[in-house]
C-alpha cells in the first residue's frame, strides 16, 4: 500500500478489530428500532453528496449487504449503533483527497451516530445498495425481498437460552401447513419449540413426554409429510421416528449400522408425493430411500468428488415431485437427482461469488415460482436458484446472517431462517 495512505487504513483496522470483539455481543441483538434504519439512511444521505470523489478516493473492498446496524448496549466510544465487516483486501488508488474534506454524518448532541470511517466505508457500497432497493429484484448481484416493503425490519425470535422463547443452537425448520405452525429443533435444548406464522410463542415439547416417554435426545433435523406427520432425526440415538399430531410414535424408520438399509449420522429427510422417504446420512456418504411403512427400497452415492458421489451430504428436498435436490457439504454443491438415484445435475462448486459455496447446508422448494433457496451457511448467506439454476440472487436481512442452518416459507411469501450461531430465527 501506498505510504501516504497508511493513516487512512489505521482507521478501519481499527474498526475491524471492533467489529471482531463485539461479534458476539452483536449476534443477540434485534434491529427492532426505527431509529436504526433512520440512522442508516443519514449515512446515506451524506455519501451522497461525495459521490463525485468516489473513482478518487481510496477505493475498500467491502462484502455486499454487510452493512448492519443495531441500536443495543453497543459503546458510543465506538461506531455508535452499528458495524461494518471490513474486508481484508484493500485497494489502493492514488488519490490526493484527505479524508478530512469529506462532508460528516450529521451529529446529535446526545448520539455519534457514525464516524468518517464509517462514510467512507459506505461509498463503497452504497452503489450496491441502492441496487438493492427494489422488491423482487431478478438478474445477477441482486437481492431478492421477500416483502413489498424493502424496509421492513426482519422479526427476530429467540436468543441463546434455555427458556422457552431461547434457543440453544437451532438446527431445522418446519411449516405444518394444515396447522399453520412452525416447528424448530432446539437442539441443544433436547427440545421442539413451536410457533404461530405471526411470530407468537406456542409450545415446547420436551425430550420426555409428561407420562415419562422419551421422545427424543438432541433432535436435529424435522420434517412434516402431507399428512402431518412429523418425522424427527435424533442425533443422539442416531433414529429417525415418526410420531403423530399428539405426539405419539407411529414407528421408526431403519436403524443405525453399515449394512444394507441401515445409516451411520442421519442428519435430514423429505418425502414425496408417492410417500417415498429420502434419507442423508452424512456417515455414510450416501442417500437413502423407503417406503411409507419405513421398508428399504434403494440407496446411492459413496465418499468421493465425482458426480453422483458425496461428502457428508447435509440435507434434501424434493423439486416438483420427481427430482431430489441435495447439499453435498463437504464438496461444497448441489446435485441434482431423479428419484431413482440417477444423477442429473450439479451446482457450484467452493468460493464465495455467486453460485459459489461454502458448507451449503438447509434448502427448500418454491413451487409456484420454481426456485430454490439454498442456505449457504459458510458464507453466512441465504441463495436462490430458478427454475433451470440459471439466475442466481440473494435474500436481503438488513441484519445479515450469522450460520443460517435451515429455511422455510410461508404461503404469504415471507421466508423463516434459523440461524445455528445465532440462536435465533428470522422471519424476512
Amino acid at each position: 500500500l501506498l505510504k501516504e495512505n497508511n493513516s487512512r487504513f489505521q482507521d478501519l483496522t481499527n474498526i475491524k478489530t471492533f467489529c471482531c470483539n463485539s461479534q458476539e455481543k452483536l449476534n443477540s441483538k434485534v434491529e427492532t428500532d426505527q431509529e436504526a434504519i433512520e440512522i442508516r439512511q443519514k449515512c446515506e444521505d451524506c455519501v451522497i453528496n461525495i459521490d463525485n470523489l468516489q473513482n478518487q478516493i481510496l477505493a475498500v473492498k467491502v462484502p455486499r449487504h454487510r452493512i448492519s446496524f443495531f441500536n443495543q448496549d453497543i459503546s458510543f466510544d465506538a461506531i455508535s449503533l452499528g458495524f461494518v465487516e471490513i474486508a481484508t483486501e484493500l485497494e489502493p488508488i492514488e488519490s490526493s483527497i484527505q479524508l478530512s474534506s469529506l462532508k460528516t454524518c450529521p451529529i446529535d448532541k446526545n448520539v455519534q451516530h457514525c464516524s468518517k470511517n464509517l462514510i467512507h466505508c459506505l461509498t463503497s457500497t452504497l452503489q450496491h445498495q441502492r441496487e438493492f432497493s427494489s422488491p423482487s429484484i431478478t438478474g445477477d448481484n441482486r437481492c431478492y425481498s421477500s416483502s413489498k416493503n424493502h424496509k421492513r425490519t426482519p422479526r427476530i425470535i429467540g436468543k441463546r437460552g434455555t427458556n422457552d422463547t431461547e434457543f440453544n443452537h437451532p438446527s431445522s425448520l418446519a411449516y405444518s401447513k394444515r396447522d399453520k405452525v412452525i416447528y424448530v429443533c432446539d437442539t441443544y435444548n433436547n427440545r421442539l419449540v413451536t410457533y404461530g406464522i405471526d411470530g407468537t410463542f406456542h409450545q415446547v415439547y420436551k425430550a420426555t413426554s409428561e407420562t415419562g416417554e422419551k421422545r427424543f435426545h438432541h433432535p436435529y433435523a424435522i420434517h412434516i409429510d402431507s399428512n402431518n406427520r412429523l418425522y424427527i432425526i435424533d442425533q443422539s440415538e442416531r433414529r429417525i421416528k415418526v410420531f403423530n399430531r399428539d405426539f405419539k410414535l407411529i414407528r421408526v424408520i431403519g436403524q443405525y449400522g453399515h449394512g444394507v438399509g441401515q445409516y451411520l449420522t442421519p442428519c435430514d429427510l423429505c418425502t414425496n408425493e408417492q410417500k417415498n422417504i429420502f434419507v442423508c446420512d452424512a456417515g455414510g456418504h450416501r442417500i437413502l430411500k423407503y417406503n411409507e411403512q419405513g421398508e428399504f427400497l434403494l440407496s446411492w452415492g459413496e465418499l468421493g468428488t465425482n458426480n453422483g458421489q458425496f461428502k457428508c451430504p447435509a440435507c434434501v428436498c424434493i423439486l416438483n415431485g420427481d427430482r431430489l435436490a441435495v447439499t453435498d457439504w463437504g464438496n461444497d454443491r448441489i446435485q441434482i437427482f431423479n428419484t431413482d438415484g440417477d444423477h442429473l445435475l450439479s451446482i457450484g462448486y467452493r468460493g464465495k461469488l455467486l453460485a459459489e459455496f461454502s458448507r451449503p447446508l438447509g434448502l427448500t422448494y418454491d413451487e409456484t415460482t420454481e426456485r430454490l433457496f439454498v442456505c449457504d451457511e459458510g458464507n453466512d448467506r441465504v441463495m436462490i436458484f430458478n427454475h433451470d439454476f440459471s439466475i442466481i440472487e440473494l435474500v436481503n436481512s438488513k441484519i445479515g446472517f450469522n450460520g443460517p442452518y435451515d429455511i422455510v416459507l410461508l404461503k404469504d411469501g415471507r421466508i423463516i431462517i434459523c440461524e445455528h450461531r445465532a440462536h435465533r430465527l428470522q422471519i424476512i
